[in-house]
This record gives structure tokens, C-alpha cells and sequence, in this order.
């Protein structure tokens, strides 16, 4: 059999192959479609589920009956999507921690010291309160100080309440410019 006679086995073995590599890239899902997949599996091991978005490789995994949002991000491991790390529970758990608190604080003092030109000692109403959330930017992490400055005689203690935004961006959280500084005016 002479090469005229293998042009036909050749051709039909070329057309076989595209066949089948057609079939595989048809057929296979879309990337968003598995990582959805990937995200409500993941999901399920949490609780009842009631909505997955996706915002890039980051799902947000919105759970029943309480509404809490997990901020779930995934990244391709050996050919597919796996869970890396839970971001929301990130930034809690960081924000947490004494040197995160101490660096917090130190600011709040400086703040308040700088803008009542005076050295501010908190002690009392101390309340700290952290939310993680989205919007139009992305994922913002929120950390909320509620204050009370130390009674003196018979005034009332001045109150006042301190936020600072952090942005995940990156695999990270950074500080978003200055901490916010609202003073409440003390009853007379």
C-alpha cells in the first residue's frame, strides 16, 4: 500500500481526532459554570444555601435562614476549582488579634489627641464591632470603635465613635486613607 492508499486512513484518523477534541471543548462547562458548581458544593457544607454570585474567582455565598454572607474566594487547583480561604472570617480574625487592636487604638488616641488638643485616655464605652460587606469597589472590611471618654465631676462622659475601611485587594486587606471620627456633643 502506497502513500495513496494511507491518504484516506490519515484523513479519516485527522478527522476522528477534531471529532473528539471539538466534543471535549462543547462539551465541557464554562469556567464560571464550575466554579459555581465548586462554590455551591463548598457551600452546602456551611447550611442551607440561598444565593451563590460570583464576582471573579470570589463567590459570594449567601446562606439561609439568617442571611449571612460568606466571602468565599477559589483559585484552580489541579485542574479545578478549590475553596482557599474564607475572606470575611480573614479580616475578623485579623482585626482581632492584641497588635491589630493596640495599632487601631493608637490611631483613635492620636486622632482624638490631635483634634482636642489634649491627652485622651479611653477607658470606659469601650465597644468594638466589625462587618465585612460589598460594594460597587469590591469587598470592604469595617471596624467600628464606640468610645466614652472617663467622667469628670459631674459631666456627662463624652462619646464618640471611630471607623476605619480596609479593602481586600490582591489576596489582602489594606487601610483605606484616614479612620473616620464622629464626636457626639455632651448634654449640658
Amino acid at each position: 500500500m502506497g502513500l495513496r492508499g494511507k491518504i484516506p486512513i490519515l484523513a479519516g484518523a485527522a478527522i476522528l481526532l477534531a471529532g473528539f477534541l471539538a466534543l471535549f471543548f462543547f462539551v465541557r462547562p464554562p469556567e464560571e459554570d464550575l466554579l459555581v458548581a465548586a462554590a455551591r458544593r463548598h457551600a452546602e457544607t456551611l447550611g442551607p444555601v440561598r444565593d451563590v454570585q460570583l464576582h471573579g474567582t470570589m463567590a459570594d455565598i449567601l446562606l439561609d435562614p439568617d442571611g449571612r454572607c460568606i466571602f468565599a474566594e477559589f483559585a484552580r487547583r489541579d485542574g479545578r476549582w478549590a475553596f482557599v480561604k474564607d475572606v470575611g472570617r480573614e479580616f475578623v480574625d485579623q482585626m482581632r488579634t492584641p497588635e491589630k487592636e493596640r495599632e487601631v487604638l493608637g490611631r483613635l488616641g492620636k486622632r482624638l489627641s490631635d483634634q482636642l488638643r489634649v491627652s485622651v485616655t479611653l477607658r470606659e464605652g469601650l465597644t468594638v464591632e466589625i462587618q465585612v460587606s460589598r460594594d460597587e469597589r469590591g469587598i470592604l472590611g469595617q471596624y467600628y470603635i464606640g468610645f466614652a471618654f472617663p467622667k469628670s465631676g459631674e459631666q456627662e462622659p463624652q462619646r464618640g465613635r471611630y471607623i476605619e475601611n480596609y479593602r481586600y485587594e490582591n489576596g489582602g486587606w489594606s487601610l483605606e486613607g484616614l479612620g473616620r471620627l464622629i464626636l457626639s456633643v455632651p448634654k449640658k
